[in-house]
């Protein structure tokens, strides 16, 4: 067996399907139909721990993810697996209205479980949520250093991780060293569509599922999650001018003015 140099966890949340989701008549959504899938921003954080170990021979890649029943999903460990991580390790729970802090601590418990994490991976946010804070969290919580809105990431010879994060008026490149957390943007790469063979040979990878009562972590949140309601559509007001008289442009004038 291969000895292992260097230890990524790429963490992920399964998602419902944006497209099945429907809104009933009281605004609430309707997720009955709406099956789990891996968040699309997760699979940023995969991809990059797979361009990470392509040059950095005996990477082990850890597939890290905070759920409920769904972590026992064949067809989801399959879909995460198939994407280049080596191993699964769930941490299961009551997490279905799990504030962030919450998801963060179980995340941060499960990476001191592991031992000899060395670079924790997230995606720019949750595809449903999007809060962009448990990468932020977790990392202030094992009280490694943080780097966000990452956009280009290398291992340089030394060890360290040099990083580059593109906001609105610069761009800034910054040395970490490891361990630590980085949490991507969705401009870093284009993850990879899985082949037969790749999905073929998800379902041999090994899987852990560790218990959150066992690590220690408490169901009860601060903050719980009470409903989700989409907003009232306002109805759009329509005024049709169906002539180019001098007075009709010059209502049309006024009605303009009265929007600036």
């Amino acid at each position: 067996m291969e000895r292992v140099q260097m230890r990524i966890a790429a963490c992920y949340k399964n998602v419902p399907d944006n497209e099945k989701i429907k809104l009933a008549p009281d605004n609430s959504l309707d997720l009955s139909a709406a099956a789990p899938q891996i968040g699309q921003y997760d699979l940023n954080a995969v991809e990059a721990a797979v361009e990470i170990a392509a040059g950095q021979p005996g990477t082990e890649i850890i597939a890290l993810t905070v759920a409920g029943d769904v972590i026992d999903n064949t067809k989801q460990r399959k879909a995460i697996l198939s994407r280049g991580a080596d191993r699964m390790v769930g941490v299961k729970g009551e997490f279905e209205n799990a504030d962030t802090f919450e998801i963060a601590s179980a995340i941060a418990a499960a990476v001191e479980k592991l031992g000899d994490v060395d670079l924790l991976i997230f995606g720019e946010g949750s595809a449903d949520m999007y809060a962009q804070q448990t990468g932020v969290a977790a990392g202030a919580i094992l009280g490694w250093p943080n780097v966000n809105a990452v956009s280009h990431l290398e291992l340089e010879a030394d060890g360290s991780l040099l990083v580059r994060r593109d906001t609105e008026s610069c761009s800034e490149t910054i040395r970490v060293k490891l361990p630590a957390v980085v949490s991507v943007t969705s401009d870093i790469n284009r993850p990879r569509i899985p082949s037969m063979k790749d999905i073929l040979a998800a379902g041999k990878k090994p899987v852990e599922v560790l218990d959150a009562a066992q690590l220690g972590l408490s169901s009860q949140a601060a903050a719980e999650l009470v409903s989700i309601r989409a907003q009232e559509q306002k109805a759009r007001a329509c005024q049709v001018y169906e002539t180019a008289s001098d007075e009709a442009l010059d209502a049309l004038a006024q009605e303009i003015r009265k929007l600036m």
